[in-house]
């Protein structure tokens, strides 16, 4: 039963890592690469 769990979140893990590579990969296509969206100054 252990084996099982600890399979699951190995795998749950490498997903997490793959989504949040893909992500960035995303994020920084929409900027156009490395043109950075200029946020507002709210100070």
């Amino acid at each position: 039963m252990k084996k099982v769990f600890y399979k699951q979140l190995m795998y749950a893990v490498c997903t997490m890592l793959l989504l949040f590579f893909i992500f960035l990969k995303f994020i920084d296509y929409y900027t156009l690469h490395n043109k950075y969206i200029i946020l507002p100054d709210f100070y």
